[in-house]
């Protein structure tokens, strides 16, 4: 990912706060389109609003990857500004992935963690993410359902890195077939899979274990079948075909007071 910025100076001074309001418009817009992550902000000096972002790759802010809202946006901020916005990348961002590259994809899978800007949707040849607007397929409310769904669980992944209270109801909802985070996340992959055209997976989270042999034994969730991969796939060590699941071994298999799920 790459951080980058975007200028824009308004026709005359007393255009400025209209211009504010048309910016964080035009901002949300890129946001649900994928083209920025949700950690943007607005800086203001004079007449001249400045955008921070950070975007998946170089060619995001171009306007062929704009969806209709991004375009009406920026139609409103055109008209209140005295020339046209300069985009410029500034850098790549330290720590962040790289965007899927391939040609072809012969699955994608649902993931993302409670650090993560970037989409929850990731390739399952090389396990990089998908910005949103690389699949044109997807509507405004398929995209905003997986923007949902991707706070709901940083949300649970939060509860359950802090160790406090909400701990094992966030480790549950992550690692449990039935939960409610789940639920909708499954259905959000059908979807995806019916509009996409490839398997769509779900990632299950696993943390505690009774140890490494019992850990290798164990059987998908959903159909009770066999699904340990011969190889690890990624940060994937089980992949069952038929309830379009994934999962990893046990990070602790020391913690006996704390109970697998």
């Amino acid at each position: 990912m790459f951080d980058a910025e975007i200028t824009f100076t308004a026709k005359r001074r007393g255009a400025v706060e209209k211009l504010i309001k048309a910016v964080w418009v035009y901002a949300c817009a890129l946001y649900r389109n994928g083209q920025i992550a949700d950690d943007y902000s607005l800086s203001r000096r004079r007449d001249t609003i400045r955008l921070l972002c950070l975007v998946p790759e170089k060619c995001a802010l171009e306007l062929r990857f704009h969806d209709a809202r991004g375009k009406k946006g920026l139609r409103s901020i055109n008209e209140l500004m005295a020339r046209q916005p300069v985009k410029r990348v500034t850098g790549e961002a330290v720590e962040t992935p790289s965007v899927c590259r391939c040609r072809r994809r012969s699955s994608i899978h649902l993931f993302t963690h409670m650090f993560d800007d970037s989409s929850p949707l990731a390739c399952g040849v090389c396990h990089q993410p998908i910005p949103f607007y690389r699949l044109r397929q997807l509507d405004l409310s398929t995209r905003e359902s997986l923007l949902r769904w991707q706070d709901d669980y940083q949300a649970c992944d939060q509860l359950f890195m802090h160790s406090g209270f909400g701990e094992m109801w966030g480790y549950g909802q992550m690692s449990r077939l039935q939960s409610g985070l789940a639920k909708d996340g499954r259905q959000l992959c059908a979807e995806l899979e019916a509009k996409l055209g490839v398997p769509v997976f779900y990632y299950l989270h696993r943390y505690w274990g009774r140890n490494e042999a019992s850990e290798r034994r164990r059987r998908c969730p959903g159909c009770k079948g066999t699904w340990l991969l011969p190889k690890s796939q990624g940060c994937f060590d089980f992949r069952c075909g038929k309830c379009r699941l994934l999962s990893c071994l046990a990070t602790d298999c020391s913690s006996p007071a704390r109970p697998p799920r």
